[in-house]
Formats: structure tokens, C-alpha cells, sequence
């Protein structure tokens, strides 16, 4: 994958992890099982841990579990 596209599948696996957030924490209706959801949120770290400078703060990897 050139740079393009890893930004392209990082900016992808961002949004659609964050929608299953909203599915799971505030709607309370998940779509997805645990295992998938840990296996997109796996796919984005390694992403991530592979091209740091495409990290964002605004990024799921990123918050602060409270």
C-alpha cells in the first residue's frame, strides 16, 4: 500500500469504529460482535504503530480510558 491508501484505510477503520462506538455507548444497539469490533480496533493500531506520523489526536487508539 502506498501512503495514500493506508491513509485512506486509517481514516476509514476512524470512522466506522467510531460509529460502532456510538451503536454500542450511547444507542445501546451494537451491530458488530466484541471479537470484530477488537479486530478493526487491532487493525488501526498496527496501522498506526507501522506510520506514527499518520497517527492523529483525534483518533480511537488515542483516548484515555476512564
Amino acid at each position: 500500500l502506498d501512503e495514500r491508501e493506508i491513509q485512506a484505510e486509517l481514516d476509514r477503520l476512524r470512522e466506522e469504529i467510531r460509529a460502532h462506538d456510538r451503536l454500542y455507548y450511547v444507542l445501546a444497539q451494537p451491530r458488530i460482535s466484541d471479537r470484530a469490533y477488537d479486530q478493526l480496533f487491532d487493525r488501526l493500531r498496527q496501522l498506526e504503530a507501522a506510520h506514527p506520523h499518520l497517527v492523529t489526536t483525534d483518533s480511537p487508539t488515542q483516548r484515555v480510558a476512564g
